[in-house]
């Protein structure tokens, strides 16, 4: 009796701490004035990481419970688009997008550790658009919005020397065929199937793809997802796939029937993101999804207000630790 009232009593504490979070969350969190966010990723519970696309390299890390924050970096001509956080290593990583390069912080955020170029191939320009790191290959891989190209990076690259000029660029081939508009974007690291997962924005259409650049699509059942911007895998559930549809202001929550082999997709549910006007990315971490919203053809984006908006996520156990004693796998 003793030992079920103690349990019992465990679990309202916990479940009272749980709901006073999410009340304390807000559902709107301010940037400054001009800061032109688009990639977003959670760091150390319950912070969170924003990039701007001002071109002053700005990075803003903000308390996704109190909402408050600060600019830990800035530096000139450089543009800070999708974001992946290495947690083993601690390494914050991002695709600079026009800038042509990706750079690589320490202190989460605080400290520029390397800045690594792309490899052009045969492409007039490139764009690092979304970035996500896969610790078990030890690489960091980019998609490219304006060429049909994955760059694949090695970790190491984050300490500079002789690594930071090893990026590869990996052709797209198979299913994925470059069109007018913005092309690849979004990209994940899918841990149940093993393998890297991409939205073609134009098209709508997701795909695998292998570090070799094989790509073959993955039907999905409500598709297609056009406007498809940053994507993300539930850390609860693997068979859940939130896909941003930026100009449509709406998370397509993809349910996979069969997740290690990516099939059976169908859109389960949208999630609307109201009062956003271009949500572009999110990031899942203290009890919710985090999306940034870029304004884009905001007639004057460096006077303008922008925010990151809370949403509830589409399933149970959402940014929670694993259980003492457990560990995640990747």
């Amino acid at each position: 009796m003793v030992r079920a009232a103690a349990r019992l009593a465990a679990a309202a504490i916990a479940a009272a701490a749980v709901a006073a979070a999410a009340t304390a969350a807000p559902d709107v969190i301010p940037l400054p004035r001009g800061f032109r966010p688009e990639g977003i990723v959670a760091l150390t519970s319950p912070y969170f990481a924003v990039g701007s696309l001002a071109g002053n390299g700005q990075l803003y890390v903000f308390n996704g419970v109190s909402g408050t924050g600060a600019e830990v970096f800035n530096t000139p001509n450089q543009t800070v688009v999708g974001l992946t956080y290495d947690r083993s290593a601690r390494v914050l990583w991002a695709a600079g997008g026009p800038s042509g390069n990706v750079l690589a912080w320490g202190d989460q955020g605080a400290t520029l550790l390397s800045t690594v170029p792309l490899p052009k191939g045969d492409a007039d320009s490139v764009f690092a658009n979304d970035a996500v790191v896969v610790p078990r290959a030890g690489v960091v891989a980019v998609t490219d919005s304006q060429a049909p190209a994955l760059y694949l990076i090695p970790t190491a690259a984050a300490c500079g020397g002789a690594a930071a000029s090893s990026a590869v660029r990996v052709p797209l081939t198979g299913d994925f065929k470059q069109g007018p508009g913005f092309n690849a974007n979004g990209i994940e690291w899918s841990r149940a199937a093993r393998t890297l997962v991409l939205i073609q924005s134009n098209t709508g259409k997701l795909f695998r793809v292998g570090f070799d650049g094989r790509t073959a699509e993955i039907p999905v059942a409500g598709g297609p997802l056009t406007a498809g911007d940053g994507i993300l895998f539930d850390a609860a559930d693997r068979s859940v796939l939130y896909v941003v549809r930026n100009r449509l202001q709406t998370v397509a929550v993809v349910k996979f029937r069969n997740a290690r082999r990516l099939t059976g997709a169908r859109v389960a549910r949208n999630i609307t993101i109201d009062g956003a006007d271009t949500p572009t990315t999110v990031a899942q971490g203290a009890g919710g999804l985090y999306l940034p919203d870029a304004r884009f053809g905001t007639p004057d984006p460096d006077g303008a207000s922008y925010a990151v908006y809370r949403v509830d996520a589409a399933t149970r156990g959402v940014g929670a630790a694993p259980k003492c004693g457990q560990r995640r796998r990747v």
